[in-house]
């Protein structure tokens, strides 16, 4: 074993046995990327993709690590991260299980406005078919309850085809997601009306008569 190639050949030693204990895929996802950098002494220090993957490492495999290292190296192993940041900065070092959370560099971004959001816009339009929505579904549970289905059937089908679908093929090609959102509101509205009207018509109740 050549002395510059010692850190490689024990990462290799501890990957065999490591790739023995774990899920192939887990083994291909977590421990295939790390390369190993040096070894000075019984300090193995190996380089991972982001601090991230680090801390992931040590949270879910850290028994596993600890216990391949001695078994390669001896009781005194200690391992050494080296974490590339994002941009081409100096790499950062963190000891194996060190406890103290790392300061990282102040990034900046850019002003984030959720106001923006294409979720928010949706959440608004959704909110003013909350009422209509409620109403056809306590409409239609004292229907069906009643005994009168066929009707209220017909009013969900006919309502989510007629006043929902197709005015969404349409406005979606002119609002995009919204428009969407916007045509299903519109439905929601129009189903609690037509339910509404047919609870106040009364005619809903002549199965339940009928029967009685």
């Amino acid at each position: 074993m050549q002395n510059q190639d010692r850190h490689i050949d024990i990462w290799n030693d501890c990957l065999r046995i490591i790739s023995q204990i774990i899920e192939p895929q887990k083994f291909e996802t977590w421990f295939k990327p790390i390369r190993p950098v040096s070894m000075l002494e019984s300090t193995l220090t190996v380089e991972v993709p982001t601090d991230f993957f680090r801390e992931y490492l040590e949270g879910a495999y850290l028994d596993v690590i600890k216990k391949t290292l001695k078994r390669v190296i001896g009781a005194d192993a200690r391992l050494v991260y080296l974490v590339h940041p994002v941009k081409a900065e100096q790499p950062m070092r963190y000891p194996a299980s060190q406890g103290l959370t790392p300061v990282n560099r102040t990034v900046s971004v850019s002003t984030y406005n959720p106001a923006n959001n294409p979720g928010a816009r949706v959440l608004r339009i959704e909110a003013f078919a909350e009422a209509g929505y409620a109403a056809s579904i306590v409409a239609y549970g004292s229907c069906v309850g009643a005994g009168d289905t066929a009707v209220p059937s017909m009013l969900n089908l006919g309502s989510m085809w007629l006043v929902r679908i197709v005015p969404a093929i349409f406005l979606t090609r002119i609002y995009g997601l919204p428009g969407y959102w916007i045509a299903m509101c519109i439905e929601l509205n129009v189903r609690g009306l037509l339910f509404i009207g047919r609870i106040h018509g009364n005619k809903w109740m002549k199965n339940m008569i009928q029967t009685t």
